[in-house]
């Protein structure tokens, strides 16, 4: 009899914990939605991201998980000057012409 009377404390005490959890997962969320916000700004998206339900938020914050990043490009050298590469060859003919 002791359990129950106790049970409705326990289960206010999960759910206030759950709620705990999902703002922090909305703060989390709206951090990665706006990187070089303010505070006060990412408070309130997570406070407009609470209505969703947990599990579509958890879905979105796993597609904001980093995924294997992309290849670094080959970066080629600039072009050459026109003017300095036939500067160079006819320094390299006159050269050889001695």
């Amino acid at each position: 009899m002791n359990k129950r009377r106790n049970q409705p404390e326990r289960d206010a005490v999960r759910a206030a914990r759950r709620m705990e959890d999902k703002a922090q997962l909305c703060v989390t969320i709206a951090g990665q939605m706006f990187p070089n916000a303010t505070d006060d700004v990412i408070e309130a998206q997570a406070v407009d991201l609470m209505h969703i339900p947990e599990r579509s938020l958890r879905a979105t914050l796993r597609r904001y998980q980093p995924v294997e990043p992309l290849p670094v490009p080959v970066v080629c050298d600039p072009p050459k000057d026109v003017e300095t590469v036939k500067i160079k060859n006819r320094y390299q003919i006159l050269k050889n012409e001695n």
